[in-house]
């Protein structure tokens, strides 16, 4: 049985507490939610949260392309949800970001594995259409020489 590392020798990179104090300095700028900026340390906190996230064991096994999407995706609801985190509610800054950075790398997985799917099952069919009218992969590059 594994046994976890004590929390004092373990890597942290984002302190819970300065990262609220952050969240409620940037709630704190301006009363409207278009007013207010966002300072380099809150984004440098909100960076760090997708980009440790995909080094798990959940998804490091994904093409880098596939991570950049995932990776801007999680920008972009974090910072969507930023306004919608309401720390009155008792939830720590951290998990609540961190499940929409989840939530963020699962859609963008799904819709991959969708449109990856589509396309087999169409390149499976034009195969097919293809038999059956006698045509091999051959013929269509040559007629397509004809063209020019």
């Amino acid at each position: 049985m594994s046994q976890r590392r004590p929390s004092a020798g373990r890597n942290i990179y984002l302190d819970k507490d300065e990262f609220a104090a952050e969240i409620a300095k940037w709630r704190d700028s301006a009363e409207r939610v278009e007013d207010r900026v966002m300072h380099d340390k809150l984004a440098l906190m909100i960076l760090s949260i997708p980009r440790h996230m995909l080094h798990s064991k959940c998804f490091c096994g994904y093409d880098n392309y596939l991570k950049e999407d995932m990776m801007m995706s999680a920008y972009v609801k974090i910072v969507k949800n930023l306004k919608n985190f309401n720390p009155e509610f008792g939830a720590s800054a951290f998990k609540y970001f961190s499940r929409c950075c989840y939530f963020a790398f699962c859609e963008v997985i799904m819709k991959y594995y969708r449109h990856k799917n589509m396309l087999e099952e169409l390149e499976a069919a034009v195969k097919q259409r293809m038999k059956s009218l006698g045509l091999t992969a051959g013929d269509l590059d040559d007629s397509y020489d004809n063209f020019e």
